[in-house]
């Protein structure tokens, strides 16, 4: 049985604070991955390794709420390959319709004027950044040139943040020689690396989060995929 955080004063965690503020458009409740997510978040450096579907972007953007609840000053950068802007739509949406959020912070501290979108561009020169927080995902690719392109990109991008600056990676792996996993393997990284479907220690099989994907759900998306996409998108273990 999920434990929820529903009892507690939302502002207070981050999974208080999901659980609270998205009653107002899709009620969640935290499963055990979701808080292994927003404690690595926490720390400096973090990667999270996940399936598609689980809910990766959802957490990562109620966190950067969040965070500019807690502190209006904070800057957040969110970079990705493709949405990106959806995101920043999302983020905006909450702000101006969701009424939860006034009520866990306080009408005047809301504004998204220190969050910015940014494109991921593998062939690009990494934009310059004085965020507080980045937040990449969707930085994996099947094609080698651009892994490497990737790799030195994000090597750039954590060179250049400031100190105290937090850097946060999630996405799935397409490749074994994904860029996550490399960030995964780095001295002073956070990693979290989860798979679609968990092993119990009777030896049955469930799912990391059946409130949002059931067994059945799973083994459906399974054959869709075909065995090379399930064991990188769901599986989170690539094969070559």
């Amino acid at each position: 049985m999920l434990q929820s955080d529903r009892s507690r004063p939302p502002g207070a965690t981050p999974n208080a604070f999901v659980e609270y503020v998205s009653q107002w458009d899709r009620p969640l409740t935290q499963a055990p991955c979701h808080r292994r997510w927003q404690a690595a978040w926490n720390d400096p450096r973090s990667v999270v390794i996940g399936p598609t579907g689980f809910g990766k972007t959802t957490q990562a953007l109620y966190r950067v709420l969040w965070e500019v609840g807690r502190d209006p000053s904070i800057e957040v950068d969110l970079v990705g390959k493709t949405q990106t802007h959806r995101r920043g739509r999302w983020l905006a949406r909450q702000v101006t319709d969701n009424p939860l959020l006034k009520e866990v912070f306080g009408a005047q501290k809301w504004s998204l004027k220190s969050v910015r979108t940014r494109e991921l561009v593998a062939a690009s020169t990494c934009p310059t950044t004085n965020a507080d927080l980045v937040v990449i995902e969707d930085c994996g690719s099947i094609n080698a040139y651009d892994r490497v392109m990737v790799q030195a990109w994000l090597a750039e991008m954590e060179e250049q943040l400031k100190p105290g600056a937090r850097l946060m990676v999630l996405g799935c792996p397409y490749t074994k020689d994904d860029v996550l996993f490399h960030l995964a393997a780095k001295p002073g990284w956070t990693a979290e690396h989860e798979d679609a479907i968990e092993e119990r220690e009777d030896g049955t099989e469930a799912s990391l989060d059946p409130n949002i994907m059931t067994m059945a759900e799973i083994r459906r998306m399974e054959l869709d995929l075909g065995p090379r996409m399930a064991a990188a998108l769901l599986r989170c273990r690539p094969i070559e």
